[in-house]
């Protein structure tokens, strides 16, 4: 869910990459609806509300994260913009 098709790695990344996206919003609240376990996978799906800074426009997205574990510690982030999308890709469904 970013606007951008840059590879960010490490802690460093991560934090650059949250940086870049939350920039653009006046506010930005995001709420997790469900967490799902899938082994060595695990899936964030999330409501995030926005408020655009320059425009004041508004808008709420439903959106996913798939992420790829490896001894308890993330290895891989992925989004999705369908929550059905990122359940398929761990192998399951909505």
């Amino acid at each position: 869910m970013l606007p951008d098709d840059e590879t960010y790695r490490g802690h460093e990344g991560v934090l650059r990459a949250w940086a870049r996206w939350t920039e653009a919003w006046e506010e930005f609240t995001t709420e997790v609806e469900q967490i799902v376990d899938a082994g060595e996978r695990l899936v964030l799906i999330c409501t995030v509300h926005l408020q655009g800074k320059h425009s004041g426009a508004a808008t709420t997205l439903r959106y996913a994260y798939l992420y790829s574990l490896r001894d308890g510690k993330v290895i891989h982030i992925r989004p999705y913009v369908n929550p059905a999308e990122a359940l398929e890709a761990a192998g399951l469904s909505e």
